[in-house]
């Protein structure tokens, strides 16, 4: 703690060291400096010796007032700095729970965009929940089975049709119907997913096998046993 580096003099002092002399008065003077200096009590021998007590007492009242002052001042430091570091805690506290916050929402979207891309299961083949999809349309429970495969293919593909694109497929494939046996679309579609089209490429139906159709013999020939057919060239 610092030392109280002055002396205060008081005017109330002027009407008490007005009888002294000027050596009276210097020597009182002197005295109270030395004593504030080293807290040694000198000697006096004058009239000043009457007046040093009091302004000794007044020393002692000011240098308590001082240094509780100053411890005062210490612990106010000492508090400050306290709420200081604690404000600094709380502050780096919150950042850090604001930053773990961030994560955790940045995880949050990640997930949220990997279940986005995770491709949603369809309906079983057999039509369990499909009603809405082939709702108001003409299919065979044959067609409507290989049209199931081809949204589930689809799907894993991780091109799953909006409802506009699922609506004009359908219409596309009523479409070609129109045109084509559905044996030969049915052809198509399971060979499209064969190749790994990533559509159904309509083309391919010309490259349907033609199937082998088997004579049928005349019916003078129906008693006839396999071997004899064949050994007459009717087979």
């Amino acid at each position: 703690m610092a030392e109280l580096a002055y002396l205060s003099l008081y005017y109330s002092y002027l009407d008490a060291i007005k009888p002294l002399g000027d050596a009276e008065r210097g020597r009182l003077f002197t005295a109270l400096l030395e004593y504030g200096k080293t807290g040694a009590t000198p000697e006096l021998c004058g009239n000043e010796r009457f007046l040093f007590p009091m302004m000794q007492g007044q020393m002692d009242r000011d240098k308590e007032m001082y240094e509780k002052k100053c411890r005062k001042n210490s612990e106010n430091k000492k508090r400050s700095l306290a709420n200081v570091t604690v404000d600094n805690e709380r502050k780096r506290s919150s950042t850090n729970e604001a930053k773990e916050k961030k994560k955790e929402k940045e995880k949050e979207k990640k997930n949220e965009k990997k279940k986005k891309n995770i491709p949603s299961p369809l309906p079983s083949p057999a039509g369990e929940g499909m009603e809405d999809v082939f709702r108001d349309r003409n299919f065979s429970p044959a067609m409507e089975t290989a049209i199931s495969e081809w949204l589930q293919y689809k799907s894993e593909r991780r091109e799953k049709y909006q409802p506009t694109g699922l609506s004009s497929l359908l219409s596309q494939i009523e479409h070609r119907l129109e045109k084509l046996d559905e044996d030969t679309a049915l052809f198509v579609i399971t060979e499209s997913m064969a190749r790994n089209y990533k559509g159904i490429i309509w083309d391919l139906a010309e490259k349907k096998p033609k199937e082998t159709q088997r004579y049928v013999p005349p019916d003078y020939t129906k008693d006839m046993t396999e071997e004899e057919l064949y050994l007459n060239g009717l087979l």
